[in-house]
This record gives structure tokens, sequence and C-alpha cells, in this order.
């Protein structure tokens, strides 16, 4: 199986140490900071990274 997450910036080293030893975890993305702020940019730039896995 393949997976791929796409979170926020602050989670990097958590979801790193959690998933650096699993093979299906091909990719992981990471936004900046706060973009919940921002819901409708978030869903855009999380939409554009979803095409590119």
């Amino acid at each position: 199986m393949r997976l791929g997450i796409v979170a926020c910036d602050i989670l990097k080293n958590e979801i790193e140490y959690l998933t650096k030893d699993d093979p299906d975890f091909v990719r992981r993305e990471y936004l900046e900071f706060a973009l919940h702020v921002y819901p409708v940019e978030m869903r855009a730039k999380i939409e554009d990274t979803g095409t590119s896995f």
C-alpha cells in the first residue's frame, strides 16, 4: 500500500518520527503554519498538493 500525508508544518517532527520506518508512507507534504486561519486558501493548497501525489 502507498500512503501520503498532507499536514501542517507544525506537525512535521512528530509525523516524521512516527512514519520514518514505515515503507507504506511514500510521501509527506507539509503546508505552512497557521494556514487554517484562511480556509479558502488552505483548501486550494491541499487540492494542489494532492494532484502531485
